[in-house]
This record gives structure tokens, C-alpha cells and sequence, in this order.
């Protein structure tokens, strides 16, 4: 199931990451966090998706994820709707996901420092 990418150049294997996002609501959150995680240096890893999985959000949270996934296509809104609670939307994500390692943030934090836990994360598991 999980998956990784030899990059050729230095004869290394990188791990893929994705990232699962179960968000209501988060019009005042959503833009920062997607930019928060697309800003990170990637160094030791290659971020493969970012699943927004919309739980029936009315305030314009679906909006603002298409507009931002137009531009960076490894950006995936999931929605139908629904109120299914969070727990249904996090098993969503794990449905979907490809990578060797998926990682499920809430969709009201933002990831301040470029250099962030997600390389120490790639480091230890491969």
C-alpha cells in the first residue's frame, strides 16, 4: 500500500506523504493551512496529496480549497454534502490513500516552521 520514489540523481529513496484534512466550516482557517503545508521544504520526503475531506461545510470552505487545487494539483477536495462526523472522514482519507505514510491534521492549525516535523517523520520510518 504504501509507497516510495527512487530519485535517480542521488540513488536515494524518498518517501511520499500524504496529508488528510476533515474539515466543517473552516473558511477562516482552510487558505493558511494549505499554504502553511505547501510551503514546507520537502527535503526528505515528496508530498504526494492533500486530501480535504469537506464534512458538509456551507461557509464557503469547498470554494476555497477548488480555487487553491486548481494551481497545485496534489491538492484533492473530497465532498458530497454530507454530515457524516469526523471519524467517517478520516476513514475517507485512509481509503484513498496511496503513500507510505499519510499523516491527518485538523483543519483549524497552520504549520509555522518550513522546516517541519514531516522530514524527521520520513527520516525514521525509511
Amino acid at each position: 500500500m504504501g509507497s516510495c520514489r527512487n530519485n535517480q540523481t542521488m540513488n536515494k529513496i524518498i518517501p511520499t506523504i500524504s496529508i488528510g484534512i476533515p474539515v466543517f466550516n473552516e473558511k477562516e482557517n482552510i487558505e493558511n493551512l494549505l499554504y502553511s503545508i505547501l510551503k514546507q521544504s520537502k527535503k526528505n520526503y515528496l508530498l504526494e496529496k492533500v486530501y480535504v475531506v469537506s464534512d458538509g461545510s456551507t461557509d464557503g470552505t469547498d470554494k476555497i480549497v477548488e480555487k487553491i487545487a486548481i494551481k497545485f494539483p496534489q491538492i484533492q477536495l473530497i465532498k458530497d454534502g454530507k454530515r457524516n462526523g469526523k471519524v467517517e472522514r478520516v476513514k475517507e482519507i485512509f481509503k484513498k490513500n496511496s503513500s507510505g505514510i499519510i499523516l491527518i491534521l485538523d483543519g483549524d492549525m497552520i504549520l509555522g516552521n518550513k522546516e517541519c516535523w514531516f522530514c524527521e517523520i520520513s527520516q525514521l520510518c525509511f
